[in-house]
């Protein structure tokens, strides 16, 4: 690490406090426990959250602890330089076009999402044939087909099981799914300027874990609080003038396949899966 850390971004949310109890750690981020989330401080190379504190640094996993008092960022012992910092918030996002042609533009994005989605993604195994899929793959294939028949029902407690902690990876895919879910409810809600509340707030409820990671994403997602990267997908969604596929394609490059599953679920929001 240099004599002087320099921070990059820092997000608007994240609290004042010490934080030393670290969920997990890897090149790009270490993420810190907050109460039933994480706060995560992240390298150059990750966008910024309203949970984020990103340095211009290429490998954070050596970090063990921070802290944020009157204004002063410390990481590991070490002041941090914060003056060119961008302070990261959501500017209230609005509706621009019609409900239609918005629907048009999100459908554009599912098509282009089949192309390319991988095959044991959660959107994948809930259009396979189950002849073509044993083992684990089958199982969860079979299990995220019911949650998605009990949502289809409105029977989202039930159908929050069939996700939850299920699939591959620090966040599995079950739970990236439910992340997508709720954030394409919660953008719906922001747009159509229908209440889904009771929705919500029982989604979130039930899909809450142990996997704190998995937590700060679902908090995010009912908040409608986005990372830059979704945050840039919505406001290109809402535009006469950008193509919504380049920044759809900056989230599906999120991990193995976190970003298409996470799409998996915003699409399924919007009843395309």
């Amino acid at each position: 690490m240099p004599n002087t850390l320099q921070a990059i971004s820092i997000g608007a949310m994240i609290p004042a406090g010490n934080y030393g109890k670290v969920f997990s750690s890897h090149t790009k981020a270490v993420n810190f426990i907050y109460k039933n989330q994480v706060i995560t401080i992240c390298s150059r190379h990750v966008c910024a959250g309203p949970f984020r504190i990103v340095l211009s640094e290429s490998d954070v996993s050596a970090l063990d602890s921070f802290s944020l008092q009157h204004g002063i960022l410390q990481i590991a012992g070490q002041v941090c330089n914060t003056s060119t910092a961008d302070i990261y918030q959501i500017n209230c996002l609005q509706p621009v076009l019609d409900a239609q042609m918005r629907r048009i533009r999100i459908k554009k994005c599912f098509m282009h999402y089949l192309d390319k989605v991988p095959p044991f993604g959660v959107g994948a195994l809930l259009r396979a044939e189950e002849g073509n899929l044993k083992g684990f793959e089958l199982a969860l294939a079979k299990s995220y087909k019911q949650g998605q028949k009990l949502f289809s029902e409105e029977n989202y407690s039930e159908g929050i099981k069939c996700f939850k902690g299920k699939g591959y990876g620090l966040t599995p895919g079950g739970d990236d799914f439910l992340a997508g879910y709720i954030l394409g409810l919660a953008y719906r809600q922001k747009m159509g300027k229908k209440d889904l509340s009771e929705i919500l707030a029982v989604l979130l409820y039930e899909s809450l874990s142990e996997n704190y990671l998995s937590n700060t994403f679902l908090i995010q997602a009912a908040q409608l609080l986005p990372n830059r990267d979704w945050l840039d997908f919505f406001e290109s969604l809402e535009s006469n003038t950008k193509d919504p596929l380049p920044f759809m394609q900056q989230i599906s490059a999120l991990g193995a396949s976190s970003g298409y599953d996470t799409l998996s679920g915003f699409f399924a929001a919007w009843e395309m899966i």
